[in-house]
């Protein structure tokens, strides 16, 4: 299953896939004289497909003939929160490595559980294959701004979520179906193409600015999220010399809002510019 990333414009370059965008909230978290009670929880995470607006959720990105292969990796790790964005737990893949779909286990807190305002589900949260989800107690917040513009670096800080139906009765939860995670990020393939030959140098650095271009993401732990007001509006990247490409993480601007991105990158004495259409990530 594949999601695909094919639309391509000149100096300038590029086409995108995306995802939705949220709100945030946090969440007062557990009381001090609380104690946790562990069960065992076992749940399966799909990725979304073509079909549903190339939401896919993963954390491995395989490039295959202009399409991204999106898979599990063998470390990965999804928190788990209550209906109130309490953390409860985190799990830890335990099938399905290599795959789309795969099986998570681990402990969560069935007191944190039932003490929410709903015990008849929970938020999946994954943070990205650089976020321990270990240390995420509350807002999740991650600058933008600077990103190495590789293909395997849109992987580092990627977000998505889902809620998955549970039945909690004593020590003994089970889940109710496979929970499909969406991404609320976007994601860019930009390709820069010099109409004099310009050869680019491995330390050449691009810079994105851009109407709405939202820098800083908070990933709540309930069903919301927000991406901070613009301020710098600025994105700053590296490019690869070999082929031109940068990859990057796009915030989506909240409808009905659009973003036109453009790209200034020096060469020698000689700077460039592009501009992008503008376009509604989302």
């Amino acid at each position: 299953m594949t999601f695909s990333l094919k639309n391509y414009l000149l100096l300038s370059a590029v086409g995108a896939t995306a995802l939705c965008s949220c709100s945030n909230e946090d969440f007062d978290g557990l009381g001090a004289d609380a104690e946790a009670r562990m069960v065992e929880m076992t749940v399966t995470l799909a990725k979304g497909d073509v079909d549903d607006d190339m939401s896919g959720s993963r954390t491995t990105l395989v490039e295959n003939g202009g399409d991204l292969t999106c898979l599990w990796e063998e470390s990965d790790q999804v928190l788990i929160a209550t209906a109130d964005g309490t953390p409860a737990g985190v799990l830890t893949l335990s099938d399905g490595a290599g795959h789309a779909t795969a099986t998570f286990t681990g402990q969560v807190d069935a007191n944190a559980i039932s003490s929410a305002s709903s015990a008849t589900y929970v938020y999946v949260h994954y943070f990205g294959t650089e976020v321990d989800p270990e240390t995420v107690t509350t807002t999740y917040r991650h600058d933008f701004s600077t990103q190495p513009g590789t293909l395997e670096s849109l992987s580092d800080y990627d977000y998505f979520r889902s809620t998955v139906g549970i039945t909690l009765a004593g020590d003994v939860l089970t889940t109710n179906y496979t929970a499909k995670l969406s991404r609320v990020t976007a994601f860019g393939r930009f390709h820069l193409n010099f109409s004099d030959g310009a050869i680019l140098t491995p330390d050449a650095q691009v810079t994105v600015t851009g109407s709405f271009l939202h820098t800083v993401g908070n990933f709540g732990l309930k069903d919301q999220c927000t991406f901070d007001p613009p301020t710098t509006n600025t994105i700053t990247t590296a490019i690869d010399p070999a082929n031109g490409d940068i990859w990057l993480t796009i915030l989506p601007a909240s409808d009905p809002n659009t973003t036109s991105l453009t790209f200034t990158v020096t060469v020698g004495e000689t700077t460039y510019t592009g501009t992008l259409a503008e376009r509604q990530w989302k």
